[in-house]
């Protein structure tokens, strides 16, 4: 009864997908193309890898060796399941369910195909390989049987994983339709998926430091007492265990327990799921009545009326009213949170690893301390006024000279980029000894990089401007365009360090020239000092020339930003 309705469906949205395909430029293809070679060539290596352990692991006495590579390898699938996840946080489902209220079709069907639909994602595509690779490798040690039983356990997997994921991108997706909630969301889903795919390395880097004076078959002893117990008790190991039983031990119980367990979370997942999706839809979820409004205040003082040292008091209003925007913008506080956290984790790793002898080894932390804000934010940088669409209009009405809205923009994100800055240069200054010459420099060169992407992003944001949504994970039909913009905005990060890279290689070299010529440490600061000066130089006459170019082209800027043009 259902089939012709299902298949009406997938007629219709196979149409709408081809056409969408049809009308995607030649770069838009190019960049999936190169996208699904990037993917292609990673599944290649990791199935080699896999293939080449699976071998070792066979001529291992032990068969706990083969246990901790199948371990091994569902943590790897979480890591990059986790990313995906993230990348695409909320639920975009082939069918509407909302849509399909009006229709006499089954709900439950409805949910179903959806489910089925997000399960064959680039991840499971590229996860075949890989797959394939570990059991070939293994076959020598396990058999045959370890082809239909693998097959069987990690399918099924596939599904549990599915399900609950499914399950979690669709409550997040009703919960951030309330904008409170939404800003919650935006907090504090990126921190958590940091700290889970970090856990492994966090996980090792311990086990690692209790077995610090151990061999390296003490330290899989030290695993292995741990290894069976862990298999029992986390459902994510059990596909594992099971296929480690069936095929080592000849345990048909375990396997029929793991994968038993297995069936019984997916359905579960998928029952609570279509439950919540179907009360949400049918408005029995729905909030309770609005408390009654306070009483109202005595306001402060508008934001714009506050006036700023050095400045007019045009551009004073313009950089506070930027800077309110910049700051409440949910992109903007995702890309603060994500790297303070990715950065503590990551600095406090190489603290606790690297002994106090061995220097050289957190070398690179505070080049990664100057260089990663601005190419964090390079995103927004050089798109300026992707933030303000229909509000753009207004700006267009000021009699303000057109200069300033470049200059109160710079102004306004300068203590989110810089302020990101002194906080990583906080910490490293904490954890590693700097010396004051290279204190100096890295402050010196974060001047220099802040007005050499102010210059370069003034230019672009009028050249190349484009809409950037306040809730782009319910906006997934221009993926592609900002994925390459994304792409393109880190390539030409990186080509804009290289001046400030080359003063620090300076001064970790100390070149003879400056060293004999002019003596003393603080020497190799005239290079980073010059290129501020020039730099500073090229902002100062670039900005009224930009500012011409925004008033030749605001109206182009603002048909895009307002959806007008492509």
């Amino acid at each position: 009864m259902m089939s012709p309705q299902i298949r009406a469906i997938f007629r219709l949205k196979w149409t709408m997908f081809r056409r969408s395909f049809g009308k995607s430029s030649t770069s838009g293809l190019a960049v999936v193309l190169a996208l699904f070679t990037v993917g292609a060539l990673i599944s290649i290596g990791i199935s080699f890898l896999l293939f080449y352990l699976a071998r070792l692991s066979t001529k291992e006495d032990s068969y706990d060796s083969v246990l901790l590579l199948l371990d091994g390898s569902i943590l790897l699938y979480c890591f990059f399941f986790c990313w995906g996840l993230l990348l695409e946080l909320q639920r975009n489902d082939v069918i509407d369910f909302k849509k399909m209220l009006f229709l006499p079709v089954s709900l439950s069907s409805v949910y179903l195909i959806n489910y089925l639909a997000s399960l064959l994602g680039p991840l499971f595509l590229f996860s075949m390989l890989p797959l394939a690779a570990l059991f070939c490798g293994l076959y020598p040690a396990m058999g045959a049987g370890i082809f239909p039983a693998g097959i069987i356990l990690f399918l099924s997997f596939f599904m549990m994983l599915g399900a609950w994921s499914y399950y979690l991108r669709g409550k997040l997706a009703m919960l951030m339709e309330n904008p409170k909630w939404r800003r919650i969301v935006f907090m504090l889903v990126p921190i958590s998926f940091i700290f889970i795919a970090q856990m492994p390395a966090l996980v090792l880097r311990l086990t690692v430091r209790q077995a610090a004076e151990k061999t390296s078959g003490n330290l899989l002893t030290l695993l292995n007492n741990h290894l069976d117990i862990t298999n029992k008790v986390f459902p994510l190991l059990w596909p594992a265990y099971g296929l480690w039983s069936v095929c080592l031990e000849s345990s048909f119980l375990i396997f029929a327990l793991t994968l038993g367990g297995m069936w019984i979370i997916t359905l579960v997942g998928l029952y609570i799921g279509f439950v919540s999706t179907l009360r949400h839809y049918m408005g029995a979820s729905s909030s309770k009545p609005n408390s009654p409004l306070k009483s109202q205040t005595k306001k402060d003082v508008p934001v714009t009326a506050k006036r700023l040292p050095f400045l007019s008091e045009d551009t004073s209003s313009l950089v506070c009213s930027f800077y309110v925007s910049f700051s409440r913008h949910p992109h903007v506080r995702m890309l603060l949170i994500m790297p303070i956290c990715f950065g503590l984790f990551v600095l406090f790793m190489q603290h606790n690893s690297a002994p106090d002898s061995q220097l050289s080894g957190r070398n690179w932390i505070p080049t990664a301390c100057l260089l990663w804000p601005f190419i964090n934010f390079s995103f927004f940088m050089f798109n300026l006024f992707g933030i303000d669409n229909n509000s753009f209009r207004i700006l267009q009405l000021l009699p303000t000279a057109r200069y300033k809205y470049l200059l109160a923009k710079n102004i306004a994100v300068a203590p989110i980029v810089l302020g990101l800055f002194l906080f990583f240069f906080a910490v490293s200054l904490l954890l590693i000894e700097v010396s004051v010459v290279g204190a100096f420099l890295s402050l010196i060169l974060a001047l220099q990089l802040f007005l050499l992407f102010s210059a370069v992003g003034n230019v672009l944001s009028i050249k190349f401007p484009h809409r950037l949504h306040r809730d782009a994970l319910r906006s997934p039909t221009d993926r592609i365009y900002r994925i390459s913009n994304g792409f393109l905005s880190m390539i030409l990060s990186l080509i804009l360090v290289l001046p400030a890279f080359s003063c620090l290689f300076i001064y970790r070299s100390k070149p003879a020239i400056f060293m004999e010529h002019l003596p003393g440490d603080w020497a190799v600061l005239i290079p980073a000092v010059l290129l501020t000066f020039i730099t500073l130089f090229i902002y100062r006459k670039g900005l009224h020339y930009t500012g011409d170019m925004l008033t030749a082209q605001e109206g182009r800027v603002a048909d895009i930003l307002l959806g007008e043009l492509d």
